[in-house]
């Protein structure tokens, strides 16, 4: 019963984390397009 409710934890821990880190990378990738690009204009 312990074994389902940690794994239960971990994957909800792993798919938050995840979620964050993907909205983490998209604002990296707009700061680097958004300096790319007034450097270029």
């Amino acid at each position: 019963a312990f074994v389902t409710v940690f794994a239960a934890f971990v994957t909800a821990f792993i798919m938050l984390t995840g979620l964050l880190f993907i909205q983490y990378v998209k604002e990296l990738v707009v700061l680097l397009y958004s300096a790319i690009y007034e450097e270029h204009c």
